[in-house]
């Protein structure tokens, strides 16, 4: 089974539930980081272990909202959630959420994925 862990955290050339982000833009669909929020209560450092956890929060008309918690040894170091929004390619508007990554994405809705 897929999970979320697949996605990494720079969707832009990452590979997961959805499908290679290129294959993505090269049928005319962008994702945009709309909204980006972040709390750091810890620190981290470069050679350590670290879990991350992404929730997909809310799948609307046009946007994904995922939110995500960063712990060690289970001690969260930092939550956030971001919002995307889904572009056309060449006209930069809004469009909706292609059906594929919907139905890709739906079964993910308000699960923890490590």
């Amino acid at each position: 089974m897929e999970t979320l862990s697949q996605l990494p955290v720079n969707a832009s050339v990452g590979c997961g539930p959805i499908g290679p982000y290129l294959e993505l833009s090269d049928r005319g669909v962008e994702m945009v980081i709309a909204e980006a929020c972040a709390r750091y209560y810890g620190p981290a450092r470069f050679d350590e272990e670290l879990d991350i956890e992404v929730t997909v929060e809310r799948i609307g008309h046009t946007s994904l909202t995922n939110s995500f918690a960063v712990s060690k040894q289970e001690r969260i170091l930092v939550t956030g959630e971001v919002r995307y929004v889904f572009v056309d390619v060449e006209t930069e508007q809004k469009r909706p959420i292609p059906h594929t990554v919907r139905e890709a994405l739906n079964r993910y809705v308000g699960q923890v994925q490590r």
